[in-house]
């Protein structure tokens, strides 16, 4: 977890320059998955592939285009999507961790650029 604080400083009250401060604790979940937004598979070597960090083995991972048609569909991913035969654009992404996972199922979207 990492702790927040925030200070707030009151202008209504000029000469005392009132102020109060509070801190929150945010727990961050699944942290383990980093899972990119950005895909740019040119051959350079950098962003070609849709590489998850700390992929489980057995966790599935489907993409679809705007339109809800599946492009890619892996029960058992292993890095290995990149990006053949589709078109330039925003696609959305489904990652299903294996069962018994500390990791909970992620969704979000990868946009294609060539």
């Amino acid at each position: 977890s990492t702790r927040y604080f925030l200070r707030v400083l009151n202008p209504a009250i000029t000469l005392s320059c009132s102020t109060e401060t509070d801190s929150v604790d945010v727990l961050v979940e699944n942290c383990d998955l980093l899972i990119p937004n950005i895909m740019t598979p040119n051959g350079d070597g950098y962003a070609d592939y849709f590489f998850i960090t700390h992929l489980e083995p057995g966790t599935t991972v489907e993409i679809v285009d705007r339109w809800g048609t599946r492009i890619f569909y892996s029960p058992n991913y292993k890095n290995d999507f990149s990006g053949e035969g589709i078109l330039e654009g925003v696609y959305y992404f489904r990652v299903v961790p294996p069962q018994g996972s500390k990791n909970k199922p992620c969704t979000g979207y990868l946009t294609l650029f060539r």
